[in-house]
């Protein structure tokens, strides 16, 4: 890598959304993420290493900014941890991002999209018409309505 990092380089945090995961090699977890950040206009490019990322994803990490001669200002980070989204729209990206085998973009849109209770039951029981399986069974015990 040609990147130029400063001798007296401080140890930095980020945080935001990972919009899109660039590449992720799953022998060592090396991957490159780009990231809406606060405080950037634009997505951040990250690199670090997670044994798995999804889009949709909240990240925290730790690091410093390198400029790369080919690829301009990234983050690198030495630490890096992701949390489960809990904005709709991170919520949808996660459900789209193909990590769940039947949901695309249009199902994840819909499933964010459902606000009240009745909807959500009646939504949650077109999910068990839809995938059957034996994910059901925690919810056919936590909901006698579905």
């Amino acid at each position: 890598m040609n990147a130029t990092v400063s001798d007296k380089a401080i140890a930095e945090e980020v945080s935001g959304l990972i919009e899109r995961v660039t590449c992720h090699n799953d022998e060592n977890g090396f991957c490159v993420l780009r990231v809406k950040v606060r405080g950037h206009r634009d997505e951040v490019t990250v690199l670090g290493s997670l044994p798995s990322v999804t889009a949709g994803e909240w990240l925290e990490a730790e690091g410093w900014w390198v400029r790369d001669k080919e690829h301009g200002l990234q983050f690198k980070a030495r630490l890096m941890k992701t949390v489960p989204p809990t904005t709709v729209e991170g919520i949808e990206r996660y459900l789209s991002s193909g990590l769940v085998k039947g949901i695309g973009p249009v199902l994840a849109k819909k499933l964010v999209g459902v606000r009240t209770i009745p909807h959500r039951l009646q939504f949650a029981r077109q999910l068990l018409i839809l995938f059957p399986g034996d994910w059901v069974s925690p919810l056919e015990t936590t909901c006698d309505i579905c």
